[in-house]
């Protein structure tokens, strides 16, 4: 005659789970989340290019304070795609979940209270710098000696040649 038998483990043997995993694993499936949702992830990294094309470029001739527009626009629309990678990773995510009772789920789930936070503000940071560096792109050095010491250099192509910011870099070439 066959028996079972049943074997209980004791609270020894189970293993307790890793808070900073938890965390990961919900910042990356977070991620995956908004990355797989087109409304989110193509406004936000699309918007601030195609405004500065649409703006930026038009306008590309006219001075605002001594500096052309597309230098001034560039950082204006990298600080709005970074406010939109926030505002509606965050803030609209959280507020739209809650109406949908997703944060009953994740309440009754083991899953730690701060790392759905966590994983909500590491998503938007992320498409923030992803929005930041396909905005401004990759800086390029300038014909003059004067590199690092004028701010606007770090922007694509500001024009300037001679500034007059006094650095310890300014013989660099």
């Amino acid at each position: 005659m066959a028996t079972a038998s049943t074997v209980i483990h004791s609270a020894a043997n189970v293993r307790q789970p890793d808070p900073l995993r938890i965390c990961f694993k919900e910042a990356k499936y977070e991620f995956l989340k908004s990355l797989r949702n087109p409304m989110y992830s193509v406004s936000t990294l699309l918007f601030p290019i195609m405004f500065y094309i649409l703006f930026g470029l038009v306008m590309g001739k006219q001075m605002i304070g001594g500096i052309r527009t597309t230098v001034y626009l560039i950082p204006s629309y990298g600080t709005f795609g970074v406010m939109g990678a926030s505002l509606f990773g965050t803030a609209a995510g959280l507020a739209s979940e809650r109406g949908l009772g997703w944060l009953q789920v994740k309440r009754a789930s083991p899953m730690p209270p701060f790392a759905y936070f966590l994983a909500k503000v590491v998503m938007s940071l992320i498409f923030s710098a992803w929005t930041l560096a396909t905005s401004l792109g990759r800086p390029r050095r300038p014909q003059s000696s004067t590199f690092f010491t004028c701010p606007c250099h770090f922007v694509r192509d500001c024009g300037c040649r001679s500034c007059s910011c006094p650095s310890l870099f300014s013989r660099l070439r």
